[in-house]
């Protein structure tokens, strides 16, 4: 999936056209022959949100587990947060 470079112009009058496409390809926007802006799908965007937000829980994961301190098998965590009120019903 390589991205197509389009114009400012272009995409003003190509709107259409350049929409059409990006479920194959984004679309980088130019001005000047500069990127300025990115266009993707939706469902791309929101695909690509959730996977940057799965990497920063494992970085967030990995970090904690660095940290000195006390172990808690997971059981026990549950029942502590199920006591505390700290989980959704359900």
């Amino acid at each position: 999936m390589f991205p197509t470079l389009v114009s400012v112009s272009d995409l003003r009058y190509k709107t259409q056209q350049v929409l059409a496409g990006l479920p194959q390809s984004p679309a980088i926007i130019l001005r000047r022959n500069q990127p300025q802006a990115v266009l993707v799908e939706y469902g791309s965007f929101t695909a690509l949100l959730r996977r940057l937000e799965n990497l920063d829980d494992v970085a967030a994961m990995k970090a904690a587990l660095a940290e000195p301190g006390e172990s808690v098998p997971a059981e026990e965590l549950w029942a502590r947060l199920d006591a505390a009120g700290l989980l959704p019903a359900g």
